[in-house]
């Protein structure tokens, strides 16, 4: 039984190189962190010096051993990718919010710390910003004991960033001056959004379940709210106390369980905005100037308290596509074309919509003809002219773009190119409206075949040989390629993939003069395209097959 010492021995030694792939810090940290030492283990506090830089890299992993901070005071990049995250979290065996304190920048000015596709989880502050320039993109904070997000007295950037289960989501304070656009910021148990003594600018965010209110404006400067969703918070969908002033444009403001939007001491501008279904009051002013105009306000506790609708406000059911969370309207909606004149067109090219989802009006271009009708074999010598005919349903300008390889050959409605290369080639056409919001496209896929490599056909009698159209085309379990000779000849036909792999000879021998039919059952073949190439002493024809599972 010698194999158990062997096994055990094994064993060890994997155990070991186990043990070995990790990394302890603490104290004063810089350079590099690569996916080779991953996980660091922070067992004490990390500190970035003034004038270092601490690069983190993709796949990186950062699990804090206890109630300890990585604080940078020079600049602290952390640097993921969209398939390879780099992770903060808990060394714990079984880790909740608040096992460990924060990933701190502090007093770095305009460091160019960033952290980009990362995930923050188990923290208190997750990420805390404190008088500092910080962009925050594509990252993912949850399970928080405190704020997800803190910003204190900084200029920052949160774009495409997901906070969820904080006791708050993003928490800006003492003059920052924050960007936050493209997120979500979800089912956190106290406030979404809070902007305190600060500046913000929120475009394109998703505000919702939240435990208080979904975004809480207190004491803040100039504050801008376009195109967010604010749904489903537990106290008002927006609260502004005290604020120097707020506009809200083409927001989305239903079903919150206090108010819709309550402004105390806070001068509102609210245009092209839904303010549905929520709770108490739809709009409720207290010591507040206010200008309303062409917002729909519907179906409320109560529509208006201590204000009153603006000249051009509609009271309607929205019609959206799902009242239970889908807030894109339907046809018909009452919101569609009946924005604010003033605003800029909806990318449909048409007035501008109420809420924060425009319903596209545009009906894509179609294509009524194109040419070739067929097209499997082109020689290199051969110049080939493509054609599409098209109309626009809105009577819109078309454009046309013509794709190979990549690379755009042309724009106009009719294209003739030689091929250089040899071998499987695709052609796309495009034809798209002047808004470019429709489009409509033909491919064509084909094999380009070097005429010097198979022969020259000059001085070749014409009907020397003929291949003829497979069928069924495409086919299933098995197909039938017809060919003629018009005198005996040895004929060879074999079958290749699009990279060019020779997949199988069908048939190979003499010939004699005449009709003949090769049948092949495709047993074990993949679906997709393949050509089936003739070659005889005469010349050398290709056509093409679509196999379907």
């Amino acid at each position: 039984m010698r194999w158990k010492p062997i096994l055990l021995t094994c064993t060890m030694l994997i155990a070991a190189t186990v043990a070995l792939a990790q990394t302890e810090v603490s104290g004063n940290v810089s350079g590099d962190w690569v996916v080779g030492g991953s996980p660091y283990i922070v067992v004490g506090n990390c500190t970035v010096p003034l004038g270092e830089t601490l690069t983190i890299h993709h796949g990186v992993r950062v699990l804090f051993d206890g109630d300890f901070y990585i604080r940078s005071y020079g600049t602290l990049i952390a640097q993921g990718t969209p398939t390879d995250s780099v992770i903060f979290s808990s060394n714990a065996s079984s880790p909740g919010a608040g096992d460990w304190r924060y990933v701190r920048i502090s007093n770095s000015g305009a460091s160019a710390s960033r952290f980009e596709y990362c995930r923050f989880q188990f923290g208190q502050n997750a990420v805390y910003v404190e008088t500092s320039d910080v962009d925050i993109v594509h990252c993912v904070v949850r399970d928080c004991s405190d704020s997800g997000i803190r910003i204190s007295g900084s200029t920052a950037l949160v774009d495409h960033c997901t906070v969820s289960d904080a006791a708050r989501g993003i928490f800006a304070q003492i003059g920052s001056q924050v960007t936050i656009q493209y997120c979500e910021v979800t089912d956190n148990s106290g406030d979404g959004i809070e902007v305190n003594g600060s500046t913000a600018t929120l475009d394109w965010n998703i505000v919702q379940r939240n435990g208080n209110r979904g975004i809480y404006l207190n004491s803040a400067g100039e504050m801008t709210i376009r195109r967010d969703v604010v749904a489903v918070n537990t106290n008002a969908g927006i609260y502004a106390a005290n604020t120097l002033d707020v506009e809200v444009w083409n927001c989305t403001v239903s079903q919150n369980h206090l108010h819709g939007i309550f402004f105390f001491n806070s001068p509102l501008t609210l245009g092209n905005t839904i303010v549905d279904r929520n709770t108490q009051n739809g709009l409720y002013g207290q010591n507040s100037t206010y200008s309303f105009m062409y917002n729909n306000v519907w179906n409320n506790g109560s529509d208006y308290l201590g204000c009153v609708a603006g000249p051009w406000d509609i009271s309607a059911d929205p019609m959206y596509v799902d009242p239970a969370g889908d807030y894109h309207l339907l046809e018909g909606s009452p919101c569609v074309d009946a924005g604010w004149p003033g605003s800029a067109h909806d990318p449909d090219g048409t007035r501008a919509d109420i809420g924060v989802y425009y319903f596209d009006q545009n009906h894509p271009p179609q294509i009524l003809s194109y040419g070739p009708v067929e097209l499997d074999t082109v020689f290199l010598s051969d110049t080939v002219t493509f054609w599409l005919s098209a109309y626009d349903p809105d009577g819109d300008s078309l454009r046309f773009e013509w794709w190979h390889e990549g690379a755009l050959m042309g724009t106009d409605s009719t294209l003739s190119i030689q091929f250089s290369n040899p071998g499987v080639q695709q052609m796309i056409g495009k034809v798209l409206d002047g808004w470019g919001g429709g489009v409509d496209s033909m491919f064509w896929t084909f094999m380009v075949v070097d005429q010097a490599v198979i022969g020259s056909r000059d001085g070749k009698v014409p009907e020397e040989i003929w291949l003829g159209k497979a069928y069924p085309n495409p086919f299933n379990a098995s197909v039938v390629i017809p060919f003629y000779l018009y005198r005996p000849a040895r004929v060879k036909i074999a079958l290749y993939d699009v990279l060019g792999r020779q997949v199988a000879v069908l048939f190979d021998q003499q010939a004699s003069q005449g009709e003949h039919s090769v049948y092949w059952e495709a047993n074990g073949i993949p679906s997709g395209i393949y050509f089936a190439v003739l070659h005889s002493p005469a010349e050398k024809l290709v056509g093409k097959l679509v196999r379907l599972n």
